[in-house]
């Protein structure tokens, strides 16, 4: 039974294990912009290499607008898999207001061809925790 799963959401510890060290599993996620990891998420993937590769990892990524078949991984995917050693990596669709971007993302969205919306699917990030969850408690109900 895993006794402690850390979600990394921002910054973890400078130690050499970071926070880690009191981790069984690990789902390490991040925004995609232009189909690529957000450098925190990348530098910590580099950074703490080892130690995941130690642990249970799954991947996500959040952000790809569009339609869900444009729901593409991140182009540094293979890297992430490496450093990591994660089991899974899954996409999650995102959201995209026009009104909060600045002149020089409106040109990105237009060139992509991109129509604002929100294409988060909650149902589809719940099923996929609650299968983590399954899969880390050995197919046993949560406590």
């Amino acid at each position: 039974m895993v006794g402690t799963v850390l979600v990394v959401a921002g910054r973890v510890g400078t130690g050499p294990g970071g926070d880690l060290d009191g981790a069984d599993a690990v789902v390490l996620g991040s925004a995609l912009y232009l189909r690529r990891w957000l450098e925190p998420a990348v530098g910590f993937a580099r950074d703490h290499a080892e130690a995941l590769r130690e642990r249970a990892v799954w991947l996500f990524s959040s952000g790809p607008v569009g339609e869900p078949a444009m729901h593409e991984g991140p182009l540094d995917l293979d890297e992430l898999l490496a450093l990591t050693g994660a089991r899974e990596h899954r996409v999650f669709g995102g959201r995209l207001d026009p009104d909060e971007l600045d002149d020089g993302e409106l040109g990105v969205v237009a060139e992509l061809d991109v129509t604002g919306g929100d294409y988060r699917d909650w149902a589809a990030v719940r099923g996929w925790a609650a299968r983590l969850a399954d899969d880390l408690s050995g197919g046993r109900p949560a406590d």
